[in-house]
């Protein structure tokens, strides 16, 4: 027992010392001597004379104790007390120990004051923290909206909306280089109203950018296309020449410019207006390139896309040129051969001249059939009402073949589109029309075609309509929004108020 340097006191039953061990002389004043005596007749160094009191209530209650008290000398001992049970598992008394944990303390001590000192660090810290996460999650969900993202409109809108969001500014938007090496609108905008800007102010100032065209050599947003680097005017009023309305008249106080990039090639930027002084914040730069390449990926996939329609397109042309010179012409010559058989037979009386009649028949009907389909591979001629033409004859057809009433509508100045959107555009109404004919069993279907800042196809019809609801895309209807995002339009299917289905097409010039 003496052996060990924890302090121990084994305590009978009416309190009185059995036996200690030397550590305990340094915490509670005994002498070799005192054993027998009771613990009660001894001071002790401890702040709060309560041994006695606890000694007690253990040996009643038999559930061991165990807490922490504190000595002069700044000392501190874990103490324990517990219930001494003999070998026939009588309690005998109890047995106090004192381990000195003041080291331990004074650790923990040291230990707080280096935790406030890192909490006071950390508060300086959490908000560069919080906003590299804010700036990774804009490039994350820029990514994932990229992805997602059916046009390169529908990207650079989630992009602008995201960074605007983030960083408080005002309004946002994109402008792409053109064939002919000048900056154009993207027509894709975002803005905040609840900063004080009325809707007539950001319209005006809206068409000022959009009617707009942009030389390489501006000072803003051409400097970023040709350099390939963001650009920040700190100070709107410093640059003169905006190419269009100064954002000033807005009371727009700041300006920066972001590339978007595709194999080293700056093909559009985006640009953002603040009515605060933009700093260019190190986090937000940093990600702010990998945001470009994003959104240039997008692009470049919907110019591979549009070049595979092209060539899917030329060649769909080719096979009805060909089963138009081809198996057409062939198919009318056998027709014809039918034709003088069937009238030899019939001026000999023949029995199978009615047989041979009936082949005749079938072989027309396989020639018209012939002809439509080359006509459906060939829909509109090569020049600048092609798409008008074409319509018109969709809805002469369908009328005289169907039965229905099918009109066919269009705006004063026609639009002219190139051939193009003009095949993706009819190819939408034609498949429009066949819903409306087979699926929504119309008896009256409208083609409606419209120019003015867009260009607008709609196809209404009077049928059973849609119950949006429960409404899935079917093949038809994917092939559709699928030939929308090709050529960067907007297309919607919704009931009509009075019954059946409005489809529309919407191109922004």
């Amino acid at each position: 027992v003496g052996a060990t340097d924890v302090a121990t006191i084994c305590l009978d039953r009416e309190h009185r010392i059995r036996w200690f061990t030397p550590a305990a002389i340094r915490i509670i004043r005994l002498k070799e001597s005192d054993t027998g005596r009771p613990l009660s007749d001894f001071a002790t160094d401890f702040d709060v004379a309560d041994l006695a009191e606890i000694t007690g209530q253990v040996l009643r209650t038999l559930v061991p104790m165990q807490d922490e008290v504190t000595c002069s000398g700044d000392r501190t001992f874990l103490r324990r007390v517990l219930p001494y049970r003999t070998e026939d598992d009588h309690i005998a008394g109890a047995i106090i120990t004192f381990v000195d944990i003041t080291e331990r303390k004074q650790s923990e001590l040291a230990l707080a004051e280096s935790e406030q000192r890192l909490r006071e660090l950390a508060k300086s810290l959490e908000h560069q923290v919080e906003t590299r996460i804010s700036a990774l999650r804009v490039l994350h969900d820029t990514t994932m909206a990229a992805n997602e993202a059916k046009t390169f409109e529908a990207a650079i809108k989630a992009a602008l909306e995201r960074v605007c969001h983030f960083n408080g500014w005002v309004l946002g938007h994109a402008w792409q280089l053109s064939d002919r090496e000048e900056l154009v609108s993207s027509k894709v905008w975002e803005y905040r109203r609840d900063r004080g800007l009325s809707a007539q102010q950001i319209d005006t100032w809206r068409r000022s950018s959009e009617q707009s065209r942009l030389p390489l050599t501006d000072k803003f947003i051409g400097e970023v296309i040709q350099s390939g680097q963001p650009k920040l005017v700190s100070n709107i009023d410093e640059l003169k020449d905006w190419g269009r309305e100064s954002p000033s008249t807005l009371g727009l106080r700041s300006a920066i410019a972001f590339p978007i990039i595709i194999r080293d090639r700056v093909v559009a930027a985006l640009e953002f207006f603040s009515d605060d002084t933009i700093s260019a914040d190190d986090q937000f730069m940093e990600i702010m390139p990998q945001v470009g390449i994003q959104l240039g990926h997008v692009y470049e996939r919907r110019r591979l896309e549009r070049e595979v329609a092209e060539v899917a397109d030329s060649e769909q042309q080719r096979m009805g040129q060909e089963m138009h010179d081809g198996l057409s012409q062939q198919i009318s010559g056998v027709a014809m051969l039918a034709g003088s058989l069937a009238a030899d037979l019939q001026s000999e009386n023949s029995p199978q001249a009615a047989r041979a009649a009936v082949v005749v028949e079938a072989i027309e009907d396989a020639k018209r059939q012939a002809r439509a389909l080359s006509k459906g591979l060939m829909p509109i001629e090569i020049d600048s009402h092609g798409l008008r033409s074409a319509l018109e004859e969709l809805a002469e057809r369908t009328q005289s073949t169907y039965d229905i009433e099918c009109r066919f509508e269009v705006s004063d100045a026609a639009p002219e589109v190139d051939k193009f959107v003009a095949t993706h555009f009819y190819r939408i109404a034609r498949e429009a029309v066949h819903n409306a004919i087979k699926h929504a069993k119309a008896k009256q279907v409208s083609i409606r075609l419209t120019d003015g800042t867009s260009v607008t196809l709609e196809i209404r019809d009077d049928g059973v309509g849609v119950d949006e609801s429960k409404f899935t895309d079917g093949d038809g209807i994917r092939i559709m929004r699928h030939r929308a995002a090709i050529i960067g339009a907007n297309l919607s299917i919704v009931a009509a108020e009075n019954g059946g289905t409005i489809v529309k097409c919407v191109l922004t010039r």
